[in-house]
């Protein structure tokens, strides 16, 4: 970095990237570092990039045209970060605020000294001067409460000096007509609540899209960015000048007529108009689930439920993180009462079976089996929604199954025969 004249270009470090895990004590992944150094590893990773950048720059200086004995180094001295995701979530924001700035792990620096330690620091992370802010990765979808965002936004800047939003991205929960429209309104709102903390004092200063165009994002089957794979502009770019230019919100959507019929998914190749018809999870609005993570979604016939299936497909999630699970549209179902059946198997002790809105809620939770499980549950999908999604999880990490989804129209309501628009 200094030797090669890129310190006066990199402005900022990611130190030590998603380290928390909200379901231990202590609110630390238990990663290799942790296994092998112990949960002070934090404090040290910040400690020695503050040394290595202090070092480097006097040792370089001269060749940004700076003298270490007169000069502020400042500028080639990157800001350095801690960053994660699903960060807006309370117990993972209470977790990453104790451990970088309440928690001291080097108290009354006994265990370590350094000149980069402020003397007068109190042994943690913030106080001894280690840490510059705190990355939000910001891997959002259009349906997510942006006021819960905006507290851990708050929550965030009171702890910390400065704070970026490093890998901000907005994932379509809907596939119909309108999604991108959903997408762009909430692109408008989020940038336009992010001004107006700004102006509020909070010091956000940096807000990274991570990637340019949808289809080559690590979310690709969500279409999460602002430009399409031919570079042109989505309506989520047009929102989000709007809201840079403080105008107002002008896009239209459309009314769509919904036709909420019974749906059975084996998943199994059928026959239309004399044509033999692959399905693919896309094709049943299937898609990836995780804000953290993303599972990998295939068709196998290794594993199926169907009876009698000429050929046997299931559904594979293929993950190594437990929020990374899947997804299926129910958009078209919205004002309705479903009944919704699956199948699914894995390895993992617990299946679950939910309904993503502007919150997610759990329908109903199975113990699994060495064979598949059936999970049903019944729910009614509020009439004022843009989107909604069932979503199927287990409580671990294993890979898992699933086969012959059924949703079947319990009730119609006469308000839900067209989306709100």
């Amino acid at each position: 970095t200094y030797r090669n004249g890129y310190a006066d270009i990199i402005y900022a470090w990611d130190v030590v990237n998603e380290a928390c895990d909200e379901s231990q004590p202590d609110g630390l992944r238990n990663s290799y570092w942790y296994q092998i150094i112990g949960p002070d590893y934090l404090y040290y990773c910040f400690l020695y990039a503050r040394e290595a950048e202090v070092l480097y720059s006097n040792q370089y200086a001269s060749l940004y045209g700076l003298n270490p004995e007169t000069d502020d180094l400042s500028s080639i001295q990157p800001k350095l970060f801690y960053n994660d995701y699903n960060e807006w979530v309370v117990s993972r924001s209470d977790a990453i605020v104790h451990f970088l700035t309440e928690e001291p792990w080097n108290e009354n620096h006994e265990k370590v000294t350094s000149p980069v330690i402020h003397p007068d620091g109190d042994g943690t992370i913030y106080g001894d001067g280690l840490i510059d802010g705190i990355g939000m990765q910001g891997h959002l979808d259009d349906t997510q409460n942006i006021e819960q965002y905006m507290t851990a936004l708050e929550k965030y800047d009171a702890a910390v000096d400065e704070i970026h939003i490093t890998e901000l991205d907005v994932g379509c929960t809907g596939s119909d007509a309108n999604a991108e429209f959903y997408q762009a309104k909430f692109y408008y709102d989020f940038f336009a609540r992010l001004i107006e903390e700004v102006k509020g004092g909070v010091n956000l200063t940096s807000v990274t899209i991570w990637g340019l165009t949808d289809d080559a994002s690590w979310r690709t089957d969500v279409n999460p960015l602002l430009f399409n794979g031919d570079l042109s502009k989505k309506p989520a770019f047009e929102a989000m000048v709007m809201a840079g230019k403080g105008e107002e919100f002008s896009l239209t959507a459309v009314k769509l007529a919904v036709n909420a019929k019974d749906m059975h998914v084996s998943f199994e190749p059928y026959v239309e108009d004399g044509k033999t018809k692959t399905v693919t999870p896309q094709s049943v609005g299937v898609y990836s689930r995780g804000t953290g993570h993303q599972s990998v979604i295939t068709m196998v016939n290794t594993e199926n439920h169907t009876e009698d299936a000429v050929i046997g497909y299931a559904l594979k999630i293929s993950r190594s993180e437990q929020d990374a699970s899947m997804k299926m549209d129910l958009s078209s179902y919205i004002g309705r009462t479903v009944k919704i059946t699956a199948f699914v198997k894995t390895q993992d002790k617990k299946i679950r079976m939910g309904l993503d809105t502007t919150v997610s809620e759990q329908l109903i939770e199975k113990n699994a089996s060495d064979d598949w499980v059936e999970v049903s549950a019944e729910c009614t999908i509020p009439e004022d929604l843009n989107s909604a999604n069932l979503y199927l999880e287990t409580d671990g990490s294993a890979d898992f199954y699933v086969d012959d989804i059924d949703i079947s129209v319990v009730s119609q309501n006469a308000a839900g025969a067209e989306n709100n628009v």
